[in-house]
């Protein structure tokens, strides 16, 4: 499997939101830490890819935009679920909150969080630098500070 380094998987689609995502990564500063796709083929295509090269990375959180009848979202969290090498992948749901009926379902196809939709370019921004302070939170080694006692 591919290096573990901060990396963002965007499964959106919503093929007129793309130029909204890439100007959001240029913003957040992120140009070659998140990849878009639009299909959970495409997704699940992209990640079986990474597993197989070295040189790619694997995504440490998967965004997973809903999109109405045709829905990604559970078909790439269930996939992505029952992938035992892929048990510390992050896959969060964006959803519209109007049908945030579906949050219970989205949680038990194994989200790990649901959030809103981003709407604009600036929501975008927002969630990608959020994504990154929260991921980077949880992996990267701690400072080791004067040991207890001594």
């Amino acid at each position: 499997m591919g290096r573990s380094l901060f990396f963002v998987l965007i499964v959106d689609p919503d093929r007129d939101a793309a130029p909204a995502w890439r100007q959001a990564v240029e913003r957040a500063r992120l140009d070659k830490q998140v990849y878009l796709v639009h299909t959970s083929a495409e997704a699940i295509e992209y990640i079986l890819k990474v597993r197989r090269s070295p040189s790619l990375t694997t995504p440490g959180v998967v965004l997973v935009q809903s999109a109405g009848g045709s829905d990604p979202i559970a078909q790439v969290v269930r996939w992505l679920r029952a992938q035992q090498s892929l048990a510390c992948v992050i896959p969060v749901a964006l959803i519209d909150p109007a049908r945030a009926i579906e949050i219970t379902a989205l949680y038990d196809a194994g989200a790990r969080s649901c959030l809103p939709a981003p709407e604009s370019v600036e929501d975008r921004v927002n969630l990608l630098s959020e994504v990154r302070n929260y991921w980077q939170a949880l992996n990267v080694w701690p400072e080791l500070g004067p040991r207890l006692g001594t």
